[in-house]
């Protein structure tokens, strides 16, 4: 009955340090984890950032752009203007 009792409390030790095991392993994973999230959240808000710069940089590229345009277009306009009284000042003393 002594030896019954033995292993039934070897049994149990066993089982608990089974489940310490357990429960130190899941630790260790779940900072693994954390860490590896951290890391990720990190390169998310990189990319993030790096998005938010290009588009603005896209913005002010293309208001730079339309800018010159608009101006090209007033010279164009201005010349056109010029161009075409003169052809009509032509015309009348034809």
């Amino acid at each position: 009955m002594l030896l019954h009792y033995k292993k039934t409390n070897k049994d149990i030790i066993d089982t608990l340090d089974q489940i310490i095991q357990i429960h130190e392993n899941g630790r260790a994973k779940r900072q693994e984890a954390e860490v590896e999230l951290a890391n990720i959240e990190k390169r998310i808000k990189r990319e993030n950032d790096r998005i938010k710069k290009l588009n603005n940089l896209s913005i002010e590229r293309n208001i730079w752009i339309l800018n010159n345009f608009l101006k090209m277009y007033m010279k164009i306009s201005l010349e056109w203007k010029k161009i075409k009284a003169e052809n009509e000042k032509l015309a009348k003393k034809n």
